[in-house]
């Protein structure tokens, strides 16, 4: 067996278990150690303040975890700054640059963690000393391999997530007398007969590099099994003949209507969000974490039948990748690392993990499961459910590209060859090039 295999199929078997309808573990959230508030704020008693930047989660989670957060450390004020991801990693940088920066931030795993490893306070050991808990039996050890760097954790993960999916208006192709598609051909004939009924087809964010990322993999790992991980893992090239046909049929996708017009000015938050959430696209590329939808947006997505399934590409249907949605991280600058690293926990493992999965139905990265508190209806049930099958049975193994050089790269190509700028081969080249950079 293959490493790749191997990890996968770990990778899989942590998150099935993760994302199970029916708990693999407890189903009580674990308590936040020293958050009872039985201690002074800091070792004079006085009162502080720490900030937390991010890009999530949504305001309304965020002020229900500072609410709690506050009233268990009585004496520590939080300030919350949220961004939209690319505006917030342009304006961290500064700050981390200049020797300021909030005390928590939040970053992706991958390639994004190396990046900022020397900004970021190791955490095991302060959670051992300060928490009193071994972060080894708190989390799930496939959560803590994302947040390490040579087995040193730089932060704590934050929930489970799942990428490379199609979300479906069941309800617009219903009316339109439209199956749901299971082919390439099919999915082109589908968003032909929504273009000439002057309805959005595939919704894309192009924008974002992230987003095209997520797309790209999972198309790579069914056109071209393994080889985007061999090329980012060990050695491979990215100019097989596997991966530019990969690069390729990406570029078809723009080209043959199925995205949206527009699409390379379009960024998933909120302007493709807003389109499915209203009911004006029928399809939709975003991750598991639009979850949140049937709860944010439940009046919304309520109006019509939504569900998920696997993207349709020219060889079939491309699995999906998985891995943490990102790390809370410490500023090692950081004035207040003790309440610092108390939040960083509440929001990762203690009741603040709690408030964020009811807000966007994410899964959790502890060995106690958490999993939501409120009923769920029926489409966001059956949508969690299509969700642990995809895990279960159509996991390509891990989402974030590791290195932030090669990630910058293949996300300026592909949207490149959204805006139809440049072709496989050329940005096949230019991946490799920043891959030999490294």
């Amino acid at each position: 067996m293959s490493e790749l295999s191997r990890r996968a199929i770990a990778l899989g078997g942590a998150l099935a278990c993760a994302m199970s309808l029916a708990a693999c573990g407890g189903d009580s959230t674990p308590e936040t150690p020293g958050a009872s508030g039985a201690s002074p704020a800091n070792d004079a008693g006085e009162p502080i303040t720490i900030t937390y930047e991010s890009w999530g989660p949504t305001q309304e989670s965020m002020d229900a975890v500072i609410d709690a957060f506050q009233a268990a450390n009585p004496g520590v004020t939080v300030q919350a700054s949220l961004l939209p991801y690319a505006d917030y990693i342009t304006a961290l940088k500064t700050e981390l640059a200049s020797g300021t920066g909030p005390d928590v931030f939040e970053i992706q795993a991958g390639g994004a963690l190396k990046e900022f490893q020397s900004l970021l306070t190791p955490v095991a050991e302060p959670v051992q000393e300060i928490l009193g808990q071994d972060i080894t039996q708190v989390y799930k050890q496939s959560a803590l391999d994302q947040v390490s760097i040579d087995g040193v954790a730089y932060g704590l993960p934050n929930g489970f997530s799942s990428a490379g999916m199609l979300w479906v208006n069941n309800s617009i192709l219903d009316e339109q007398g439209i199956a749901v598609p299971t082919s390439y051909d099919e999915l082109v004939a589908a968003c032909k007969k929504l273009r000439e009924a002057g309805i959005v087809p595939v919704a894309i964010g192009a924008k974002d590099d992230w987003m095209l990322i997520d797309i790209f993999t999972s198309m790579s790992n069914a056109i071209a099994p393994g080889e985007q991980y061999a090329a980012q893992d060990s050695g491979g090239k990215w100019t097989t003949d596997g991966l530019i046909k990969t690069f390729d049929a990406f570029a078809t996708m723009f080209k043959d209507g199925v995205a949206m017009d527009g699409a390379t000015g379009a960024m998933t938050y909120s302007d493709t969000y807003d389109l499915y959430a209203d009911g004006k696209a029928a399809f939709f590329t975003n991750g598991s974490w639009n979850q949140d939808m049937y709860v944010g947006a439940k009046d919304r997505i309520g109006a019509f039948k939504s569900s998920v399934i696997l993207m349709p590409t020219i060889s079939g249907a491309a699995p999906v990748t998985a891995g943490i949605g990102g790390i809370y991280a410490v500023n090692k600058n950081s004035a207040n690392p003790e309440a610092a690293l108390k939040l960083a926990y509440f929001m990762s493992a203690g009741q603040g993990a709690q408030i964020m999965i009811d807000g966007n139905l994410n899964f959790a990265v502890t060995v106690a499961d958490i999993t939501p508190s409120g009923e769920l209806s029926e489409d966001a049930a059956a949508t969690r459910a299509e969700l642990t099958d995809q895990l279960n049975n159509n996991l390509a193994g891990y989402r974030e590209v590791p290195d932030a050089g090669v990630k910058t790269a293949l996300g300026q190509e592909l949207i490149k060859l959204a805006a139809g700028t440049t072709d496989g081969k050329a940005a096949a080249e230019a991946v490799q090039a920043a891959a030999d950079d490294q």
